[in-house]
């Protein structure tokens, strides 16, 4: 006889003969779900996420706090919003643990050895942490969420913790043990950031290689035009050798599809002060926590440039031949408390500060 659906019969006998005189135990499956939530916007959920998280008996929150510039009132408010628009009825459990803290002073990420070790550790301790709150909270045959920035798939480890903690294969999407994982995908701060600017990521025959400030201070790579940098809490952008940041349009932008969006594009020596000033009072306005997207590249004759998005990253862009705004012309809008978009805080920032001008 078959397994009933959300079962999973022992090895020794995939026949289900639950109740049975002899029968096997059957043991129902627990269900882990890697829901991207996007990228700021309570909007950006999919209906297919929208879908999933209704499946949800319980809901993981990893409290984050201000741990490596993240903003805890932030996905706080993200992850709140979305509960009250989706789960109305509740029905589900709110679970927070501590996040395990990291070494990130700039000895660590200066050396590749030494941040591969501390990441390492870090990514141990985390994903004995999962364990230790699926094992306790989560019942047999029940489904529980994780709700993570973007998408799970671009710079988020929870997918690889899970596989590890878990026992199953990478990409496998099943467990040897009762367990299975599902990914649902999420708009990520690159799409949010390519919308906000208006721009296509890629040239015709092209590459567009995505990498971390890390690699990017150590200069533009020469074989690749656009680049999209992210985890730049560093602005590895304002260090790039002279003859490089002349030859560079950057598109950058924070916050990305909240009330507090901020977007700069024009050549890369003529803003980068610009977004560092930009970049220090939105900090400030918001007690120190920061969380920039950002895109540069370099164009040429066939295509528009590339964008910014809102987890620490940016586009950068040869400029020859470049199309799309004027390479001269700065663009700067928004601001902190600038949007009308419900659900999210609204904070201030000096608005003599801003400029709004209209798109190229």
């Amino acid at each position: 006889m078959p397994c009933a659906p959300g079962e999973r019969a022992c090895a020794a006998d995939r026949g289900c003969a639950a109740g049975r005189a002899g029968s096997i135990t059957v043991t129902p499956v627990r269900t882990v779900l890697v829901i991207g939530i996007g990228a700021g916007d309570p909007d950006h959920l999919t209906l297919q996420a929208v879908r999933a998280l209704q499946r949800a008996d319980v809901v993981f929150v990893i409290d984050k706090g201000l741990d490596g510039g993240g903003s805890q009132d932030d996905l706080l408010a993200l992850r709140t919003e979305i509960l009250r628009r989706h789960r109305p009825d509740g029905g589900y459990r709110l679970v927070t643990a501590p996040e395990v803290g990291r070494d990130r002073g700039a000895a660590v990420e200066r050396d590749d050895e030494r941040y591969r070790d501390v990441v390492v550790d870090w990514q141990d301790r985390r994903a004995r942490l999962y364990r230790e709150m699926l094992d306790a909270e989560l019942a047999d045959g029940a489904t529980g969420a994780f709700l993570v920035w973007g998408d799970p798939s671009l710079y988020d480890g929870t997918l690889r913790l899970l596989d590890r903690v878990l026992d199953g294969g990478a990409g496998t999407g099943s467990t040897d043990d009762g367990w299975a994982v599902e990914s649902v995908a999420g708009i990520s701060s690159v799409a949010a950031l390519a919308a906000a600017h208006r721009l296509i990521l890629n040239r015709v025959g092209r590459p567009v290689l995505v990498t971390t400030g890390r690699r990017i201070a150590e200069g533009m790579p020469a074989d690749v035009d656009d680049v999209v940098v992210m985890l730049d809490g560093r602005t590895a952008f304002a260090t790039l050798p002279v003859e490089q940041r002349r030859e560079l349009h950057i598109y950058w932008g924070a916050y990305l599809g909240t009330p507090d969006e901020l977007l700069v594009a024009g050549p890369l020596d003529e803003v980068a002060d610009e977004i560092l000033g930009i970049r220090a009072a939105a900090g400030s306005a918001r007690g120190g926590s920061w969380t920039p997207t950002c895109c540069a590249g370099v164009p040429t004759s066939a295509d528009r440039p590339v964008a910014p998005t809102t987890r620490r990253s940016y586009a950068l862009r040869r400029r020859t031949h470049h199309r799309g705004p004027v390479p001269g012309r700065r663009a700067a809008r928004g601001g902190v408390g600038s949007g009308d978009r419900p659900g999210l805080p609204r904070r201030g920032l000096d608005r003599d500060a801003e400029r709004r001008v209209g798109r190229g």
